[in-house]
Protein backbone atom coordinates (compact mmCIF):
# COMPACT_ATOMS: atom_id res chain seq x y z
CA UNK A 1 0.00 0.00 0.00
CA UNK A 2 2.78 2.26 1.09
CA UNK A 3 4.49 2.04 -2.68
CA UNK A 4 1.17 3.11 -4.72
CA UNK A 5 0.93 5.91 -2.23
CA UNK A 6 4.84 6.74 -3.15
CA UNK A 7 3.88 6.31 -6.92
CA UNK A 8 1.67 9.06 -6.75
CA UNK A 9 3.25 11.23 -4.61
CA UNK A 10 5.95 11.04 -7.31
CA UNK A 11 3.44 11.33 -9.93
CA UNK A 12 1.70 14.42 -8.71
CA UNK A 13 5.18 16.27 -7.72
CA UNK A 14 6.29 15.30 -11.72
CA UNK A 15 3.31 17.05 -12.77
CA UNK A 16 3.48 19.87 -10.70
CA UNK A 17 6.84 20.59 -11.41
CA UNK A 18 6.15 20.55 -15.28
CA UNK A 19 3.55 22.49 -14.60
CA UNK A 20 6.02 25.62 -13.04
CA UNK A 21 8.33 24.73 -15.83
CA UNK A 22 5.27 25.68 -18.21
CA UNK A 23 4.71 28.99 -16.17
CA UNK A 24 8.49 29.85 -16.40
CA UNK A 25 8.68 29.44 -20.13
CA UNK A 26 5.85 31.42 -20.50
CA UNK A 27 7.30 34.13 -18.39
CA UNK A 28 10.53 34.12 -20.08
CA UNK A 29 8.68 34.97 -23.49
CA UNK A 30 6.87 37.65 -22.47
CA UNK A 31 10.16 38.66 -20.63
CA UNK A 32 12.09 38.64 -23.95
CA UNK A 33 8.61 40.09 -25.91
CA UNK A 34 9.28 43.09 -24.19
CA UNK A 35 13.28 43.51 -24.97
CA UNK A 36 12.64 42.65 -28.37
CA UNK A 37 9.82 45.58 -28.64
CA UNK A 38 11.95 47.68 -26.48
CA UNK A 39 14.92 47.49 -29.04
CA UNK A 40 12.72 47.98 -31.95
CA UNK A 41 11.55 51.00 -30.37
CA UNK A 42 14.63 52.90 -29.43
CA UNK A 43 15.39 51.80 -32.89
CA UNK A 44 12.89 53.80 -34.67
CA UNK A 45 12.84 56.21 -31.90
CA UNK A 46 9.13 55.48 -30.73
CA UNK A 47 8.96 57.50 -27.47
CA UNK A 48 5.71 55.91 -26.38
CA UNK A 49 6.75 52.07 -26.44
CA UNK A 50 9.66 53.27 -24.73
CA UNK A 51 8.31 55.43 -21.95
CA UNK A 52 6.21 52.44 -21.01
CA UNK A 53 9.07 49.94 -21.01
CA UNK A 54 11.75 51.80 -19.93
CA UNK A 55 12.53 51.47 -16.30
CA UNK A 56 12.45 54.79 -14.03
CA UNK A 57 16.10 55.31 -13.56
CA UNK A 58 17.06 55.05 -16.96
CA UNK A 59 14.18 56.99 -18.64
CA UNK A 60 16.39 60.09 -19.46
CA UNK A 61 19.21 58.65 -20.77
CA UNK A 62 16.95 56.24 -22.91
CA UNK A 63 15.10 59.34 -24.15
CA UNK A 64 17.89 61.04 -25.13
CA UNK A 65 19.70 57.85 -27.17
CA UNK A 66 16.34 57.72 -28.81
CA UNK A 67 15.57 61.22 -29.90
CA UNK A 68 19.74 61.19 -31.13
CA UNK A 69 18.40 57.52 -33.03
CA UNK A 70 15.82 59.14 -34.60
CA UNK A 71 17.81 62.25 -35.67
CA UNK A 72 20.48 60.81 -37.28
CA UNK A 73 17.95 58.06 -39.27
CA UNK A 74 15.99 61.39 -40.38
CA UNK A 75 19.02 63.24 -41.51
CA UNK A 76 20.60 59.98 -43.32
CA UNK A 77 17.26 59.52 -44.37
CA UNK A 78 16.60 63.17 -46.12
CA UNK A 79 20.22 63.27 -47.19
CA UNK A 80 20.28 60.12 -49.19
CA UNK A 81 16.63 60.66 -50.13
CA UNK A 82 17.72 63.99 -52.04
CA UNK A 83 20.56 62.42 -53.66
CA UNK A 84 18.62 59.86 -55.32
CA UNK A 85 15.37 62.08 -55.49
CA UNK A 86 13.58 59.38 -52.76
CA UNK A 87 11.21 59.91 -49.78
CA UNK A 88 12.97 56.85 -47.36
CA UNK A 89 14.34 56.54 -43.97
CA UNK A 90 16.23 53.54 -41.86
CA UNK A 91 14.75 50.45 -41.57
CA UNK A 92 15.32 47.95 -39.00
CA UNK A 93 14.46 44.39 -39.15
CA UNK A 94 15.63 42.26 -36.04
CA UNK A 95 13.94 39.03 -37.29
CA UNK A 96 17.17 37.32 -36.77
CA UNK A 97 18.16 38.88 -33.29
CA UNK A 98 17.74 36.09 -30.62
CA UNK A 99 16.36 37.43 -26.98
CA UNK A 100 17.03 34.68 -24.48
CA UNK A 101 16.06 35.02 -21.18
CA UNK A 102 19.59 34.22 -19.50
CA UNK A 103 18.51 34.41 -15.70
CA UNK A 104 15.91 35.58 -14.30
CA UNK A 105 13.41 35.90 -10.59
CA UNK A 106 11.15 37.60 -9.69
CA UNK A 107 12.21 41.14 -9.89
CA UNK A 108 14.92 41.21 -12.04
CA UNK A 109 16.26 38.95 -15.59
CA UNK A 110 18.80 39.41 -18.12
CA UNK A 111 17.92 38.89 -21.74
CA UNK A 112 21.50 37.62 -24.33
CA UNK A 113 20.72 39.22 -27.63
CA UNK A 114 22.43 37.43 -30.53
CA UNK A 115 22.39 36.53 -34.26
CA UNK A 116 22.06 39.75 -36.35
CA UNK A 117 20.31 42.70 -37.47
CA UNK A 118 19.49 43.95 -40.79
CA UNK A 119 19.38 47.61 -41.66
CA UNK A 120 17.77 49.01 -44.67
CA UNK A 121 17.56 52.19 -46.48
CA UNK A 122 16.93 53.18 -49.94
CA UNK A 123 17.43 49.77 -51.26
CA UNK A 124 20.49 49.30 -49.87
CA UNK A 125 20.83 46.40 -46.86
CA UNK A 126 23.45 45.46 -44.58
CA UNK A 127 23.53 42.82 -41.62
CA UNK A 128 25.24 43.52 -38.58
CA UNK A 129 26.33 41.00 -35.86
CA UNK A 130 24.18 41.15 -32.43
CA UNK A 131 25.56 40.27 -29.12
CA UNK A 132 24.33 42.51 -26.30
CA UNK A 133 23.07 41.85 -22.62
CA UNK A 134 19.74 43.80 -21.68
CA UNK A 135 19.21 44.08 -17.57
CA UNK A 136 15.42 44.14 -16.96
CA UNK A 137 13.65 44.72 -13.88
CA UNK A 138 9.80 44.53 -12.80
CA UNK A 139 8.53 47.77 -11.69
CA UNK A 140 4.90 47.80 -10.32
CA UNK A 141 4.39 44.83 -11.81
CA UNK A 142 5.71 45.62 -14.94
CA UNK A 143 8.63 44.44 -17.09
CA UNK A 144 10.85 47.20 -18.02
CA UNK A 145 14.17 47.29 -19.42
CA UNK A 146 17.36 49.00 -17.33
CA UNK A 147 19.91 49.28 -19.76
CA UNK A 148 22.35 47.50 -22.78
CA UNK A 149 25.20 46.71 -22.89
Amino acid sequence: MKSRYGRILVLVLIALLSLSACGGASEDDAIAGIAKDWLQAFLEGDGNTLASTTCASAAEEVATGAFMMGALGGMLGSEIGSVLGLNTSLEFNLDNVTFTVASSDSNSATVRLGGEMSVSMAGMFQTEPVSSIIQMAKESGNWKVCSIS
